[in-house]
């Protein structure tokens, strides 16, 4: 017998002789670039008309909000005082979210096969992770570019200053923003900061903003950014300090992105595809859900109050008692969106109305919170399956705690727009649309896209390729729009307060309109079979 033959040696090919562990590692990129899979070209013209109707949604809607005459007088003597203060608190708010983020591993996020083999390979980590940090640096940065230029060119039809001047300071601070919701969570996540400084840091931001919106300044750094966005209206050399604050912060969080934690990524690489799944299949529910582990938001063993034994309603004590074991992040979550709803209404009644639509946008998301008890029962249908009352009937009495917590996170709001000191009929209207408002947006969220409705992405769509990408574009726009037309009186309340008339009492039949109309809309989109409120 014969000895077998001894294995092959293959001899490196060309490309890899000599190379580098970045080398390699590059033209494996390049390699999986070019072997994905590229969309048919049925694909593209479907994502392409649901894009297009999307952004004919947007800009129609703001065209609706815009309208109107220039803002002078008052309202303009109230921007140019707190314009830069207000959204300096935007961009505190934004730091510390990011910060947050840092926290917990973020902002990046890559693919459990690079993690178990690129970053436990001999390649310098800084390799892998420093393009990853790029792009999403670019894309952030991109984005709110695009953003604040639109709310420029927006803002300059109300406000003097010129089409050239503000779109380009929206152009300069949607970048700035954008870039400041990534890198201070790379350097945060880089560097293993503790939690202790990371929140100390961002509630310092806070104040700091926050004594500006007071008194009425913009010398602190939150406002140096802020006097970016306002420069055609109020010009300030502290402005001058903002950008390279930024390029400073962007080039820590570039410098310290190779100390991210292996542990922390590889636990974000398998939620964030979660998440991505979710929100292809227009699942609010597991998005919101997957948001909620990738944050480590863990309820509380003990609730922050103990509820008295007499009180009646076993549905209503669960909800509440689960909304009283909120951990603290959430806790401070809701209320820096409070915040941020306190800072686009006052800029709505101001003259910019556009800015509705975010308070709405946030609105919306804070419904989504106050009504997760409901969301956790309907995950177990076992066992709801099993009671002896429908599920409709049990989310009718989940629906009253929930607006009675969305109510106290208004109140946050309320006090936020009380430190501006605005006239008494102003915050009177305030006060008279809190409780209406937060009965919009816990009916918004109560509000779940049906699986499967409206476009499939295949070629055997019944009611065809563009009405389906409508049908998608409405299913992800239906339920916001019920928590942006809870917001809508107060439009209507500044429009008569500019005509002279009684804002209040406008208020209060807006109010008692939005309060009996916002629970008839789920009602008619579930009718529309795209939509479910009891499942």
């Amino acid at each position: 017998m014969t000895a077998d033959p001894p294995h092959e040696i293959r001899t490196p090919s060309p490309r890899f002789r000599g190379a580098t562990g970045e080398a390699a590692l590059r033209d494996l990129r390049r390699r999986r670039a070019r072997a994905r899979q590229r969309p048919h070209g049925i694909e593209l013209v479907a994502w392409a008309e649901a894009i297009a109707l999307l952004l004919a949604y947007a800009t129609f809607g703001l065209w609706l909000l815009v309208g109107g005459p220039p803002i002078t007088g008052e309202p303009l003597a109230l921007v140019r005082a707190h314009g830069a203060a207000a959204v300096g608190l935007g961009f505190a708010l934004l730091i510390g979210l990011s910060l947050r983020s840092g926290l917990h591993g973020g902002p990046l996020s890559i693919e459990a096969a690079d993690v178990q083999h690129l970053l436990l390979a001999p390649v310098s980590r800084r390799a892998v992770l420093l393009p990853v940090a790029v792009r999403r640096l670019a894309v952030a940065t991109g984005a709110g570019a695009v953003a604040g230029g639109v709310a420029g060119l927006l803002t300059a039809e109300r406000l003097p200053g010129g089409f050239p001047a503000w779109i380009g300071a929206g152009l300069v601070a949607g970048a700035v923003a954008g870039a400041m919701t990534v890198a201070p969570a790379l350097v945060v996540s880089g560097r293993r900061v503790r939690a202790l400084w990371a929140h100390t840091a961002a509630a310092v931001l806070v104040a700091l903003a926050v004594i500006d919106l007071v008194a009425g300044t913009a010398l602190t750094p939150p406002s140096w950014l802020g006097l970016v966005a306002v420069w055609p209206l109020a010009p300030s050399p502290l402005a001058a300090l903002a950008i390279p604050a930024a390029v400073l912060v962007v080039a820590a969080g570039l410098a310290a992105v190779a100390g991210t934690s292996v542990e922390a990524l590889d636990r974000r690489s398998g939620l964030v595809a979660e998440l991505r799944f979710a929100a292809a299949t227009r699942d609010v529910r597991s998005v919101t859900r997957a948001g909620h582990r990738l944050a480590e938001e863990v309820p509380r063993r003990r609730p922050w109050l103990r509820l008295p034994a007499w009180l009646p309603g076993a549905v209503w004590r669960r909800h509440t008692q689960s909304l009283l074991r909120w951990p603290p992040g959430r806790v401070l979550r809701l209320a820096a969106m409070a915040l941020a709803i306190a800072a686009a209404l006052a800029l709505a009644w101001a003259g910019a109305s556009y800015f509705l639509v975010l308070a709405g946008l946030v609105a919306y998301a804070v419904g989504l919170e106050v009504l997760e008890p409901w969301s956790e029962e309907t995950d177990r249908p076992d066992l709801t399956a099993t009671l002896p009352r429908g599920r409709g009937a049990l989310l009718l009495n989940h629906l009253p705690v929930a607006v009675a917590a969305a109510s106290l996170i208004g109140l946050v709001a309320l006090a936020a727009i009380a430190a501006l000191r605005p006239p008494g009929a102003d915050l009177a209207v305030a006060a008279v649309l809190l409780v209406p408002a937060a009965i919009a947006a816990v009916c918004a969220a109560a509000v779940r896209s049906r699986p499967g409705a409206g476009f499939r992405g295949g070629g055997d769509d019944q009611l065809g390729m563009g009405t389906g990408a409508f049908l998608t574009i409405f299913q992800l726009a239906g339920p916001p729009t019920i928590a942006i037309l809870g917001l809508v009186p107060v439009l209507v309340a500044r429009d008569a307060a500019v005509a002279g008339r009684d804002p209040v009492s406008v208020a209060v039949t807006g109010g008692v309109v939005v309060a009996l109309l916002a629970p008839l809309l789920p009602l008619a989109m579930r009718a529309m079979s795209l939509f479910t409120v009891d499942e």
